[in-house]
């Protein structure tokens, strides 16, 4: 899947096939059923991707631009998760915190 902006700039995702459907009875539909995990919006021209889709991967959003402006965009990230490493940011603090996959604190590298 490619993710791209209005300058032409595109980033590749990739992300396997059974981590893109959806159960049936996960979104209130019948068990045997499964659905595709990205959605067009009726209202505008927008695609929105289930967090499934992105559990590689470190999404942020910073709504500031429009929150702050009130310019009429916001800034989304993205970038594939290290192996081995959690990224935990605490509020309120400029400190990013790294965890193991046993949840012990590690030095940032």
């Amino acid at each position: 899947m490619n993710i791209g902006d209005d300058e032409g700039e595109a980033f590749t995702i990739g992300v396997a096939l059974t981590d893109m459907l959806l159960d049936g009875p996960l979104i209130g539909e019948d068990s045997g059923t499964c659905f595709f995990g990205v959605f067009k919006s009726e209202a505008a021209d927008t695609w929105y991707m289930g967090n499934q889709m992105m559990k590689d991967y470190y999404v942020t959003f910073d709504a500031t631009a429009a929150d702050e402006r009130n310019e009429d965009y916001i800034t989304f990230g993205i970038a594939k998760k290290l192996a081995n490493h959690t990224l935990v940011y605490q509020t309120g603090t400029n400190e990013n915190i790294f965890y193991d996959d046993d949840g012990e604190e590690i030095e940032e590298e």
